[in-house]
């Protein structure tokens, strides 16, 4: 049933090759704001028509906006027809983008922050465990290192996430890792201390 109801609300629509939309004679009048006769005079002095029944509706409007008469420039009817194709262009662009969106070639931004707060909340998550995990493998081996272990690697860790949600997303501070040569000296253990 959902597959009927989908075939014919696409039979005024068409999607080309190169992501042109297509619209029927009657939904491109309708776009227009138009009959289907007065789009029939158009095509007749010279409106761009895709293939029998289907129009570019891009293009019916740059030609629309072509036509205006050099001397009506500044007159009312002018002034009121180009503020017309203006119009009939945002409603197209708008309907182009609705369309984008039934079909799955556009997401919706809600849905996408939705989504990746979801992701980035269960990572947060994930991460912060991180250092319990380490302590408890290690535990059995070193119990007097364990603890130390475990709130080295939670600091590191929420250091990381503080990081990121301060400069959204983007980590700005690598720790020498994966780097090699170069003037940095590794360290190991704790800092030391310098006195002045």
């Amino acid at each position: 049933m959902n597959q009927q109801a989908a075939e014919k609300n696409q039979k005024w629509y068409q999607i080309t090759a190169d992501d042109r939309l297509l619209l029927s004679t009657s939904k491109a009048a309708l776009m227009m704001g138009v009959s289907t006769k007065t789009l029939g005079e158009w095509e007749r002095a010279g409106c761009p028509k895709e293939k029998r029944g289907w129009y570019d509706l891009a293009a019916v409007i740059s030609w629309k906006r072509e036509q205006k008469t050099p001397a009506a420039n500044g007159t009312r009817e002018a002034r009121k027809t180009e503020a017309d194709i203006r119009y009939k262009a945002a409603k197209a662009a708008i309907a182009e983008q609705d369309l984008k969106v039934r079909t799955g070639k556009l997401i919706e931004i809600s849905v996408v922050e939705e989504g990746l707060t979801d992701v980035f909340q269960n990572l947060k998550v994930s991460m912060m465990a991180i250092a319990d995990h380490i302590m408890m493998e290690t535990y059995t081996q070193f119990p007097e290192l364990a603890p130390q272990i475990r709130r080295l690697i939670d600091g590191y860790v929420r250091a990381a996430l503080n990081d990121a949600a301060r400069n959204r997303g983007k980590l700005t501070e690598q720790r020498n890792a994966g780097k090699s040569g170069g003037d940095k000296k590794k360290t190991r253990g704790r800092p030391r201390k310098h006195n002045k």
